[in-house]
């Protein structure tokens, strides 16, 4: 495996479903995030061990394969919700003028825990609390603008 598919490995792993959710986590550059995943630019150690901190493995792992694997972590509630976040925010679908409500989110957050917890029984995957947190959030927006 090579550095890049491990890189995806990882942060797939770590809860991020797209690259530019998880570039906009990392605070880096969407293009120079997605051109690292992807292989067309190598990333060095500097880089490496910026997103082993965040996707929960190691610079090593990343570069050369040795260490631990992200595969067998689960992310906690801090990286769930930087993940959420990330992908609300840069969801294709929301009008420029629709700014992300970051309290509101954080309260929709905090439900869905709640809600996948009670309905799955913790057992859900990212992608279950995401669809979760972003119908609580959307109702909830909606409720606060009907107002």
């Amino acid at each position: 495996m090579e550095p890049h598919e491990r890189l995806r490995t990882a942060r797939f792993n770590a809860g991020f479903k797209t690259a530019t959710a998880a570039a906009k986590s990392l605070g880096v550059n969407v293009s120079t995030y997605s051109s690292h995943e992807n292989g067309s630019r190598a990333f060095g150690h500097e880089e490496a061990a910026h997103y082993a901190r965040r996707f929960k493995t190691s610079p090593q792992f990343l570069l050369y394969g040795e260490g631990r694997s992200p595969e067998n972590s689960k992310p906690d509630a801090d990286d769930l919700k930087h993940s959420l976040l990330g992908e609300m925010a840069s969801n294709s679908d929301r009008p420029q003028t629709d700014k992300l409500d970051l309290e509101l989110f954080l309260k929709s957050f905090e439900e869905g825990i709640r809600l996948e917890e009670q309905i799955l029984d913790g057992r859900g995957s990212i992608r279950d609390l995401s669809i979760i947190v972003e119908n609580i959030y959307n109702a909830a927006k909606k409720k606060k603008t009907d107002k």
